[in-house]
């Protein structure tokens, strides 16, 4: 259960719950609001939308599907499901998320997430735990 307090948020201005984010070390630890997620200071890595190269898989305890991957960062994604091959999601869903990027490591295995923001076909996910890839990384690996 994460460390909650109600405070400002010095992103959206409301008063909101704030949860403690524990990056772990050398990283240090920052409060994150839960209302407008504050989650957008990551420099995310944008992707092709149509390179089939970039194609994640995400799942819930029912269903899978496969994603196109629009951008990521360490802390979140935007993902667009395949054709119609997808299954519905609202905000505050849980979901297991892999970008598939790597054989190994954090880009390569599934990671649980939340969806933060549905939009016609697009959906945007935040991380439980970082991903502790630099931008640089993630720009690396998705270049080749």
């Amino acid at each position: 259960m994460p460390l909650v307090e109600l405070r400002k948020c010095a992103a959206c201005g409301k008063s909101a719950w704030h949860e403690l984010v524990d990056r772990g070390p050398p990283a240090p630890c920052y409060w994150r609001c839960r209302e407008c997620g504050d989650r957008r200071s990551a420099k995310r890595v944008s992707f092709c939308a149509d390179d089939a190269l970039h194609r994640g898989h995400v799942q819930t305890r029912h269903q899978a599907a496969e994603v196109h991957i629009i951008d990521l960062s360490e802390l979140g994604a935007r993902l667009r499901f395949v054709e119609a091959k997808g299954f519905p999601v609202a905000e505050h869903d849980k979901i297991l998320f892999n970008a598939g990027l790597q054989p190994v490591g954090p880009l390569g295995e599934f990671r649980m997430a939340t969806v933060r923001w549905v939009e016609d076909d697009a959906f945007g996910i935040a991380f439980d735990k970082p991903l502790f890839t630099s931008p640089n990384d993630l720009s690396c690996v998705v270049k080749g």
